[in-house]
């Protein structure tokens, strides 16, 4: 799960998509990013997206419910998620994300790796006439975030980002897993 995001450093993330894109992308320092804001992406291409974080899925009955994100083990089946994980996957540069927990979700902890490298989240675009909407993906937490949350999000590596982004949905796929036990940071906020 991912309740939110930061681009703290700015010129450490946007020195990691530079050496992924031909286009001039330029990542802006905010603090916290949260569903139903404006995120940056980079697409297929490697080039800049602007999207807005979440979807309402169709057929929702009712006042529309939003999705914020896609549990990545189950993205290829789900309806919802299939197509747009065949044909438009996303990176979303990052250096830390914020996970809600308790009971009523009333404590909220930021994490982050070493101190604060950067890190390219996986996720769906849903590109349309109107905007274009992002889903990030979600797995299950490896042994140090599981002592606070159950998941986390799907890191994919530099090394992998090609084949993330361009590669065939049955070559994405295992891509999608936990960080294996690297250094975590995170503290309560």
């Amino acid at each position: 799960m991912c309740d939110g995001y930061g681009t703290r450093d700015s010129d450490r993330i946007t020195t990691l998509v530079r050496s992924l894109s031909d286009h001039d992308v330029t990542i802006t320092s905010r603090l916290e990013v949260r569903p139903g804001e404006v995120v940056i992406t980079l697409d297929q291409d490697r080039r800049r997206i602007d999207a807005t974080w979440g979807i309402c899925p169709p057929g929702s009955p009712g006042s529309p419910s939003v999705v914020s994100v896609a549990k990545g083990e189950k993205v290829n089946i789900d309806k919802t998620f299939a197509g747009a994980f065949e044909s438009y996957r996303c990176l979303i540069p990052i250096d830390c994300w914020y996970q809600w927990t308790g009971e009523l979700r009333d404590q909220k902890y930021r994490f982050q790796i070493g101190d604060g490298e950067p890190l390219l989240m996986a996720g769906i675009l849903f590109p349309s006439r109107e905007e274009t909407a992002v889903i990030p993906l979600s797995t299950r937490a490896n042994t140090e975030i599981d002592r606070v949350h159950e998941r986390m999000p799907v890191f994919i590596g530099i090394e992998e980002a090609h084949i993330w982004l361009t590669g065939a949905a049955k070559d994405a796929s295992p891509l999608i897993g936990p960080l294996s036990d690297v250094e975590v940071r995170f503290e309560r906020c």
